[in-house]
């Protein structure tokens, strides 16, 4: 029963994570005439902006363009935030495989049990136990 916990909270945590992601989308901004980058106040670019760098680098622009556009940075700088995007997307593709793996686990656990429920108490073991399914 202790896994049956395991899964139900695991279920509970991805799916607040995804409406947390659906929730936090914005409708596009329209473009802007382009300015000094934004940064934060330790003089750092914000992560936001070194994001929205990698991405257009992603979808094919040059280092040398985005330096071209934005003066103050330098074509390592955009290289390095396109390695570490990348990274990141990697390691998350790593946990998202393995909860996907956790979760077919858990759920031929959950079947098991209701087929052993079935077995053992009958066909109105749900009244029975009280089980309810979220």
């Amino acid at each position: 029963m202790g896994d049956f916990v395991i899964w139900a909270l695991m279920f509970a945590i991805v799916y607040m994570v995804l409406s947390s992601m659906r929730s936090n989308e914005k409708p596009p901004e329209p473009e802007k005439k382009k300015s000094a980058p934004p940064k934060s106040e330790d003089t750092e670019y914000t992560k936001g902006f070194r994001d929205k760098i990698a991405v257009e680098m992603i979808k094919g622009k040059s280092a040398d363009d985005i330096v071209s556009e934005h003066p103050t940075l330098t074509a390592d700088e955009v290289n390095n935030w396109k390695e570490d995007l990348l990274d990141h997307i990697s390691r998350l593709s790593e946990q998202n495989a393995n909860l996907s793996m956790r979760v077919g686990e858990l759920d031929m656990k959950v079947r098991w049990l209701e087929k052993t429920c079935k077995t053992h108490i009958g066909d109105d073991w749900k009244d029975k136990t009280g089980y309810k399914f979220l």
